[in-house]
């Protein structure tokens, strides 16, 4: 790492060493994920900032990128909506499964509950 980089990315790596790694593998091709949930390739690739021709290169045999299976993952898989997503919303849920775990379980179960309906 350079020294630039370095002293940008200084007092990061006492949070990285408590973070839970990234499940990057998909268990699948993306071509097959895709084409099992009934998606374009656009509607399928656009989740996760690649262009539909990019994908479809991803698809027919170039590397896919840890962090984009990774994106692909949380998506297709997890079903988290990007778009959505603040990081004050998993401090907040870090935070609370830490310090009250009973809480943060009843209401995980209600929210699955009510994403559900």
């Amino acid at each position: 790492m350079t020294t630039t980089n370095r002293k940008r990315f200084k007092g990061q790596s006492e949070s990285a060493k408590h973070s839970a790694p990234l499940r990057g593998a998909l268990a699948q091709s993306p071509k097959e994920l895709r084409v099992k949930l009934g998606l374009t390739q656009g509607g399928f690739w656009a989740p996760v900032g690649v262009s539909q021709s990019g994908g479809s290169r991803y698809e027919t045999g170039r590397k896919l990128p840890a962090s984009i299976s990774t994106l692909l993952h949380l998506v297709h898989i997890e079903g988290i909506d990007l778009s959505a997503l603040k990081g004050q919303h998993a401090l907040v849920g870090r935070y609370l499964s830490e310090q009250d775990p009973e809480t943060y379980a009843r209401i995980l179960k209600a929210a699955q509950a009510a994403s559900e309906r």
